[in-house]
Parts: structure tokens; sequence; C-alpha cells
């Protein structure tokens, strides 16, 4: 809708100027798309890739109420075939999959404090 209005407010300072907000609105659109379809095959490549990421992380549970997990990149590393283990070295240096792990950390230590939070009201 605000490409529309956009539009509107172009057209009546010019009929060019009207083409160009419509273009770039549509621009605009096509790249957003194309981000959400690179975001979707990376999610789904990342899922495959680490299934087995819960198998390769450590929480330290000593304050049950702040609990805190790490990867342990080097046993997740074991795992991956000889041919793809240089790949995976240089990839779990990266800033993506970084935010992807510190993503699904933060998850896992949040859902332990709600049921650690829980536990602790039925007491």
């Amino acid at each position: 809708q605000s490409v529309a209005v956009a539009a509107a407010a172009a057209a009546a300072a010019s009929p060019r100027a009207a083409a160009v907000a419509v273009s770039s609105g549509r621009l605009m659109a096509q790249q957003a798309a194309l981000v959400e379809a690179i975001s979707v095959t990376f999610q789904q490549h990342f899922a495959y890739f680490f299934m087995s990421f819960r198998k390769h992380c450590m929480r330290d549970v000593s304050d049950p109420g702040n609990p805190v997990t790490i990867f342990l990149p080097d046993s997740f590393l074991t795992e991956v075939p000889p041919r793809d283990r240089t790949f995976f070295e240089r990839f779990l240096d990266t800033q993506m999959f970084r935010a992807y792990a510190d993503t699904r950390l933060r998850r896992r230590d949040e859902s332990q404090q709600q049921r650690s939070a829980a536990m602790a009201r039925r007491a």
C-alpha cells in the first residue's frame, strides 16, 4: 500500500516520477522475495548440516536459573567426513554460523530456564 501511495504522490508530480516509484516498489518487493527464498534455503541446509548440533553441546547448570550452553566445534568435526572437514572447519568460523549457533544455544538456555522456573513454582 505504501508503494501505491508513493506512486500516487509521484503521479501528481509527473508521470515519469510515478513510473519510477512503481518500478522501485516492484524491485523492492522482488528483492524481499529473493532474500526470503535465500533465507529459507539456508535454514533448510543448516538444519540438514547440523542435525547433530545438540549432541555437540555442553551445558553448565551450576546455576539452574541461568544455564549456559556452549557448542563444541572439535566434537562436531569428529563426525564430519574427512572430505568435508576443511569446509566445515572454515564454516564454523563464519559470522553466519556464529549467529545460527547463538540463536540455537539461546533458545535452548531459555527453554531450560523456563523448565527450572516451572519446577521451582511447583516446589
